[in-house]
């Protein structure tokens, strides 16, 4: 039977119920806030990106022709937007790694690298990297037995130079052009 309004004896439409909000229990709301935290980090990181980009294409075009500004400003974007403490350009040359620019790394090691080239060899990061293409990570260069035997000159520089045997490496194979961030692992 049908409800009838009260003043005519017309049937009435039927209401419906507002629809009430759902509750949110605490794991929808903590996924909605590590979503939302996702996204703002997701958004800080391409704005650091498109910062370090135009800065480096104001260098390009301030200075045609030089190489070495360019290299310059890539890395010191690099080393900040990786929050490392230092880093290096390298680049291949007769089956070695010949150093290009460096940004905040010691001058001694600095100059060393630039007098002695990085040559790989299987007890070695430049080695390791070489071989598997990809990021190396040596969290602990005092503990690798190319520093303990001494035989790798450029390991035993990079952590006298750092005078901290804790300094890790992190080397990022791009094409013929290999970055490095040194850097204090904590």
């Amino acid at each position: 039977m049908r409800r009838r309004s009260r003043a005519s004896s017309k049937p009435t439409k039927a209401r419906s119920r507002k629809a009430m909000p759902k509750r949110r229990n605490a794991t929808t709301v903590r996924a909605e806030e590590s979503e939302s935290a996702r996204l703002r980090r997701e958004r800080d990181e391409a704005l650091e990106r498109e910062k370090a980009t135009a800065e480096v294409l104001r260098v390009i075009s301030s200075s045609p022709g030089e190489l070495e500004p360019v290299f310059q400003a890539m890395l010191a974007n690099a080393v900040r937007i990786c929050e490392a403490k230092a880093g290096n350009i390298y680049r291949w040359k007769d089956g070695t790694l010949r150093l290009v620019t460096t940004h905040n790394t010691p001058p001694g090691f600095a100059e060393f690298l630039r007098r002695t080239p990085l040559h790989a060899t299987a007890n070695n990061p430049v080695g390791r990297m070489q071989k598997t293409k990809s990021l190396v990570h040596t969290a602990d260069l005092a503990a690798q037995q190319p520093y303990i035997e001494r035989s790798d000159p450029a390991i035993v520089a990079a952590v006298g130079s750092w005078q901290r045997p804790d300094s890790g490496f992190r080397s990022i194979v791009e094409g013929k052009r290999v970055h490095r961030c040194d850097y204090p692992v904590a």
